[in-house]
């Protein structure tokens, strides 16, 4: 616990003992909520959301605040009413409606959902993000058949017309003797992931420049190296106007997808193999201090802050998985969560190896090596996957039951990665028949 969950803990006391002879203190309660809700525990924070909802005039904003805790805590059914409570006060407000189009998919009504989405574009025009999520919800919808053209709205704002209004964005004409320069504007694993297009983008083009996150730069130097030239994508105003056109990386999917399935090629990313071969003997003499012979990663966090309670899974849950004989896990997980795997090493002896020479969030080439290291991952949805599927490492990738756009709405294969295998969520928030199943696999070998 950080010193900041502390002083909350030591104010939460007080407020409690508060609140016990002043039950129905309005300021008592106004004062607990927001200190659960910053420390994620929504759960606590319901009780005293409810009495506000129905103690107070509630503004918009605690409509918000209280059908969030719902999802949350899984009564969906309860956080949409809340949120139609909301929006007969305050109708279309939009952070209402996103809550609501969030809802929706957490239901599984994705149809719905892309609806809203489609409504906050016609409050306002500018909405962009809007377009795009209703693109992606199209796409899981389809399969991939529709909803490219709203997708690529999402990059139409102003900041981004004006940074590109020398260059011409591409639209699919021939790229013989031209040259392109493809930016990124999206999160690591979405960058990884639809890198795996760029191969097909070399054979099309005279000269490719890409504009990409630092952390990238050393692993696409050695898997791509027909790439011309890569640049910081913080500093792409400076070479724009080398290249006869622009496309941002994420639009890809529009021109490369009819041509070119990402899953049936072979790996396009190359781990150092000094530094794998280093950390592979490494961690088996780690491991054979215990009897274990077999190293499986592991991940199990995402800091997602809107759907990253759909995906997480507690390190605990694993616990059926840390008792198969012979495997060694070790820790692929990014941030702090030291106290979660001391946790599990008392109750499970040394089962689960840190690395703290890797910095996973930082050093994404040790990152890579440390992967190659492995017989095989095991994570949720974060960057994880989608590094372990571009290396070719085999991963199993446990799915939520509201999956992204990319995997579809069924069955465990994927059009990304040859070596990822889903193992689907069958109810959301709902972990253990999965964690069942992927036991099963390990303890047959």
């Amino acid at each position: 616990m950080t010193a900041s969950s502390d002083r909350i803990e030591e104010s939460l006391k007080r407020a409690r003992i508060a609140l016990k002879q002043h039950p129905k203190n309005i300021e008592l309660h106004s004062a607990i909520a927001p200190l659960y809700e910053s420390e994620q525990r929504f759960e606590e924070a319901l009780p005293h959301l409810a009495f506000l909802v129905s103690a107070t005039s509630p503004d918009a904003e605690l409509y918000f605040r209280y059908a969030r805790a719902l999802q949350r805590a899984g009564n969906f059914g309860l956080s949409l009413q809340v949120i139609e409570a909301g929006l007969k006060k305050f109708a279309d407000n939009p952070k209402l409606l996103r809550s609501k189009a969030l809802t929706f998919s957490l239901r599984g009504e994705y149809e719905k959902a892309e609806q809203v989405f489609y409504h906050l574009c016609t409050i306002d025009k500018s909405d962009h993000h809007s377009l795009g999520m209703a693109g992606m919800l199209k796409m899981l919808r389809t399969d991939m058949r529709e909803g490219f053209e709203e997708y690529a709205s999402r990059n139409q704002e102003k900041d981004v017309i004006a940074l590109f209004s020398a260059t011409a964005k591409w639209n699919g004409q021939s790229l013989a003797g031209k040259r392109i320069l493809i930016w990124s504007e999206q999160g690591i694993g979405d960058v990884i992931m639809f890198i795996s297009l760029m191969p097909w983008l070399l054979q099309q083009a005279g000269k490719v420049g890409f504009a990409v996150n630092p952390r990238l730069v050393p692993i696409i130097q050695r898997s791509l190296p027909d790439i011309a030239n890569l640049v910081d994508s913080d500093a792409i105003k400076g070479n724009i106007s080398n290249y006869d056109y622009h496309l941002p990386l994420g639009d890809l999917i529009k021109y490369a997808l009819p041509y070119c399935t990402p899953s049936q090629h072979a790996a396009y990313f190359k781990a150092d193999e000094g530094k794998t071969a280093k950390l592979r003997a490494q961690y088996l003499e780690y491991a054979s201090q215990s009897g274990r012979k077999r190293l499986v990663g592991i991940s199990w966090h995402t800091t997602n802050p809107e759907v990253g309670f759909t995906q997480n899974i507690p390190l605990a849950d694993f616990g059926p998985l840390f008792s198969v004989a012979g495997v060694q896990f070790v820790s692929l997980q990014y941030g702090d969560h030291q106290a979660d795997v001391d946790a599990i090493n008392k109750q499970f002896k040394d089962i689960l190896f840190t690395d703290p020479a890797v910095d996973a969030y930082n050093d994404i080439d040790g990152l890579a090596a440390q992967m190659c290291a492995m017989d095989e991952i095991i994570s949720i949805s974060n960057v994880t996957i989608h590094l372990a599927g571009a290396l070719g490492v085999p991963v199993t990738f446990l799915t939520s039951a509201m999956p992204d756009w990319r995997w579809g709405l069924s069955g465990g294969g994927n059009r990304w990665y040859k070596s990822l295998r889903l193992e689907r969520q069958e109810a959301l928030l709902k972990w253990k028949p999965v964690i069942k199943r992927v036991r099963e696999r390990l303890m047959a070998g």
